[in-house]
C-alpha cells in the first residue's frame, strides 16, 4: 500500500487523504517537525482504520470547539470550504480558490478565524497593491470574503464584517464592448478555428470555460439548443438546472461544417480540451496582431450582453448570460440610457439648425 506522502504545497505542508472514496486535501502548517507529526496522525486516523470503526462514517469538521478551545483556527477553514468547493465544482474552480487562499493563509498561519478583521484584510488589500493589477487583488478580496460568508452559511462562525472593505478601483482600461470595426479586424487576423471561436462568443455570450469544455453531446439538434449541464453557476443556484443557448442559423452555419457524434466541439490542436488560460493565450495572441489594446475573451461576452440588452429587458438577458440573478447581468451590459440619447438628439438638431441660420 503506498501511504500518502507529505507535500509543499502553496509555501505550507499538505497531504491528500482518500477518504470514503473522495479526495482531502489537509494543509499542516509551515513547521516541518509539525507537520510530520499531524500527518502521522492523519494517516493512523484515516488510513490505517480500527477494525471496528464504520467504513461509512463521515470525517468531521475539525472545529477547535471539538478539541476543547473556543474559535475555529483560519487554516481549518480553510481547509474545511476548499474541501467544499473540491466536491461541488470543477476542479478549475478548486484551483483557483486554492491560490488565492493559500497565499492568505501563508500570511496569517496561526491565527484564529475570528481574528480576522476589517482591518487586518485592509492591510492585507494595501500589501497585494504593492504587487498585483487591481483586478488581481480584487480576486483574492472576493475569494476570502466568498469563504467567511460560507462559514456563516454553514455555522462555522456566527458573523464577519470583511464586507466593510472595499474593492479597489479597475479603471476603465479595458474596452467593454467591441465596435463593427474591432470585431472585423479580430475576424482578419484570426486563423479559421479561432475565427469560428470568437464568432460563437459573440453569438451566444459562453464563458470562455464554457465553449471548451463544449461536447457534440451538448448538441441537441432535434430541439435546435445548446444544453449546457456544467457551468459556473450550475452549483451555485438554489435550483441547479442546465444553461440553454438556443441554436440560431448564425451559429448552426458555425456548427455544422465541424459536426461528429461526440468528443469536444473546439478541441486544441493536440485534440484535447482547451481551458480558459489556453484559449486566452491563443485570442491575446490574435488581439495584440489586430492592435486592440485591453480587450479579452471576456470582452466578447460583454458585447454579448450589451448588445442583447439594447433590444431585450434585463431578465431575457441575464437568462441567456447564464446569470442567476439580473444584479450580476448588470455588470455586463453598457447600454446607452434613453435620456442621454435624447439629449444627443436635441444636442444634434441644435447643432444643425446653427448651421442652416449661418448659412442663410
Amino acid at each position: 500500500m503506498k501511504l500518502p506522502k507529505l507535500r509543499w504545497i502553496a509555501r505550507q505542508y499538505a497531504v491528500d487523504i482518500s477518504i470514503n472514496g473522495r479526495q482531502r486535501r489537509f494543509y499542516l502548517g509551515r513547521v516541518k517537525k509539525d507537520a510530520e507529526r499531524e500527518h502521522k496522525e492523519l494517516i493512523a486516523t484515516h488510513v490505517f482504520r480500527p477494525a471496528n470503526a464504520s467504513p461509512t462514517q463521515a470525517p468531521t469538521i475539525r472545529t477547535k470547539e471539538s478539541s476543547g478551545d473556543e474559535n475555529l483556527s483560519l487554516r481549518q477553514l480553510t481547509q474545511e470550504f476548499l474541501e467544499h468547493v473540491n466536491a461541488n465544482n470543477p476542479t478549475s474552480t478548486y484551483k483557483f480558490y486554492e491560490g488565492l487562499l493559500g497565499k492568505f493563509l501563508d500570511e496569517h498561519l496561526n491565527l484564529m478565524a475570528d481574528d480576522v478583521s476589517p482591518l487586518l484584510l485592509e492591510k492585507y488589500k494595501r500589501q497585494m497593491q504593492r504587487r498585483y493589477k487591481p483586478r488581481t487583488v480584487n480576486a483574492h478580496l472576493a475569494a476570502i470574503k466568498r469563504m467567511f460568508n460560507w462559514a456563516v452559511d454553514f455555522e462555522l462562525i456566527e458573523e464577519h464584517k470583511l464586507r466593510r472593505v472595499e474593492k479597489v478601483s479597475e479603471g476603465s482600461g479595458k474596452k467593454k464592448t467591441l465596435s463593427p470595426a474591432q470585431k472585423k479586424k479580430l475576424r482578419e487576423h484570426a486563423g479559421d478555428d479561432m475565427r469560428d471561436i470568437i464568432e460563437l462568443l459573440m453569438l451566444t455570450g459562453m464563458r470562455p470555460c464554457e465553449l471548451g469544455n463544449m461536447s457534440w453531446e451538448d448538441v441537441d439538434w432535434k430541439n435546435k439548443q445548446i444544453v449546457l449541464y456544467e457551468h459556473k453557476t450550475a452549483n451555485t443556484a438554489k435550483e441547479s438546472k442546465p444553461r440553454i443557448i438556443p441554436i440560431t442559423p448564425a451559429i448552426a452555419a458555425i456548427l455544422k461544417p465541424r459536426k461528429e457524434d461526440k468528443g469536444i466541439v473546439f478541441p486544441r490542436p493536440d485534440r484535447k480540451r482547451h481551458n480558459k488560460d489556453s484559449l486566452g493565450k491563443r485570442f491575446a495572441r490574435i488581439a495584440k496582431a489586430a492592435g486592440l489594446k485591453g480587450v479579452t475573451l471576456y470582452t466578447l461576452r460583454h458585447t454579448f450582453g450589451t448588445e442583447v440588452a439594447s433590444k431585450k429587458d434585463l431578465k431575457t438577458v441575464a437568462e441567456l448570460m447564464g446569470h442567476t440573478t439580473t444584479k450580476t447581468t448588470e455588470k455586463y451590459v453598457h447600454p446607452v440610457p434613453s435620456h442621454v440619447r435624447d439629449a444627443m438628439r436635441h444636442a444634434e438638431a441644435g447643432v444643425l439648425d446653427d448651421d442652416d441660420a449661418a448659412q442663410d
